[in-house]
């Protein structure tokens, strides 16, 4: 072979094989992603069985837990509902109740997602029969 023709075919493969390479990448992140949804995003059973068993693992409860419980005391301001429960005498309580309060349902929230009634409650949400995800 010539060098210019060496030169050619360097070229040659200097832009087919990024190209390939970028092509094959597309495909396979495709590929993955259409696997993933068919199975947890079209699949009511994949992913109420996969969610179930989430939901049953203690870092999950606790940062659950901790996430809802943020997002309660951030959208509702806990001290002013006290406050307006409360006799004048005692409105200056309202912040330390609900500092207190926050921090009773921070340690609750976990526990409370544990049970077995919760449990029963998101796989009868996500549409799963109860009898159907035993032991997780």
């Amino acid at each position: 072979m010539t060098d210019a023709g060496a030169m050619s075919t360097k070229r040659t493969h200097r832009v087919v094989v990024p190209i390939v390479l970028a092509v094959a990448t597309i495909v396979w992140f495709a590929a993955a992603m259409s696997v993933w949804v068919n199975r947890q995003a079209l699949n009511t059973d994949n992913w109420t069985k996969t969610s179930s068993k989430l939901l049953a693992q203690e870092k999950i409860d606790n940062a659950l837990g901790a996430y809802l419980v943020n997002q309660l005391f951030t959208g509702v301001d806990v001290a002013a509902a006290i406050r307006q429960q409360l006799p004048s005498q005692l409105q200056g309580l309202a912040g330390p109740a609900a500092g207190g309060l926050r921090e009773l349902a921070g340690r609750a929230a976990p526990e409370l997602l544990a049970s077995a009634q919760v449990q029963t409650a998101w796989r009868t949400a996500t549409g799963l029969p109860t009898s159907s995800c035993s032991g997780s």
